[in-house]
């Protein structure tokens, strides 16, 4: 498969001004309590943050919504907005590692132990250093993967960082990061057999104005994305290549015609200068 061989891909810069129309309307109702968003509203967009992945279960904590896989005992998917002043967060590090009795088939946080994998973060300690309990919620074992080392230190890291500058750039960002397990994929770790996965996807939406970029990522589950020859756009895919890897749904409270646009193209290249 094309993208778990880490072809390049052709990025396009391609404005959604008329698409865009859709976003406002949906952020019309809910802008004003955005501006003065507190830990106790999880959102001001949820129709930009709507998925739908068969087999999980959904989980609502203060800062990000999982989708979690009871059989593979990882999330499918985690869903969130990280707006300008929350990438500036202070908030320390808790590493206060929970499993959330509310999740069948949540692991315990030792079963990573010893597995040669770390406790990958699906949404990142770093993005939440605007709310304690955000922080301490982020250690929810419903929000970890098994991850390969040097990718979750390395060039896993450099994406997250990314994300970051995209939010304080463009005051806020909607972000999908979760494993792809493909059928092949049964190698698995500790005493609930959680499943490592193959690769991992991060999808980024950045709006601004009257316009929305895009980009997806697609990065393996190994120690390849740390090459130096290699930069993000080497791991850029569509939302679309994304859907048909995991089965899942992105946007898909928005209408048709916006997400057949903005998950069958991609603008890395603008969100690059």
């Amino acid at each position: 498969m094309r993208v778990l061989r880490h072809i390049g891909y052709i990025i396009s810069h391609l404005g959604l001004r008329g698409l865009w129309c859709a976003f406002v309307a949906v952020m019309a109702v809910s802008i004003a309590t955005h501006c003065n968003r507190s830990v106790q509203v999880n959102y001001a967009i949820p129709e930009l943050l709507s998925v739908s992945a068969p087999g999980s279960q959904h989980l609502a904590y203060t800062g990000f919504d999982v989708y979690f896989n009871p059989q593979w005992h990882v999330p499918a998917c985690v869903a969130y907005e990280l707006t300008a002043a929350e990438a500036r967060g202070t908030v320390p590090r808790t590493d206060q590692w929970l499993a959330d009795e509310r999740a069948p088939g949540c692991p315990q946080p030792d079963e990573y132990s010893g597995s040669g994998y770390d406790r990958g973060h699906m949404v990142p300690a770093a993005d939440l250093k605007w709310s304690h309990d955000a922080m301490r919620e982020s250690f929810y074992m419903t929000n970890i993967c098994p991850q390969n080392h040097e990718l979750n230190g390395g060039a896993w890291s450099v994406l997250e960082d990314k994300v970051r500058q995209w939010a304080r750039s463009y005051d806020r960002v909607i972000v999908f990061t979760g494993p792809i397990v493909l059928p092949a994929d049964t190698l698995t770790i500790g005493p609930s057999h959680v499943r490592v996965p193959s690769a991992f996807y991060k999808i980024v939406a950045c709006g601004k104005g009257d316009s929305m970029r895009a980009a997806a990522f697609v990065y393996p589950n190994d120690a390849t994305p740390n090459s130096p020859a290699r930069e993000l756009r080497d791991y850029a895919v569509t939302i679309d290549e994304v859907e048909s890897l995991t089965g899942i749904d992105f946007f898909n409270a928005m209408p048709q015609d916006w997400q057949q646009h903005i998950e069958t193209t991609t603008t890395l290249n603008y969100l690059l200068h």
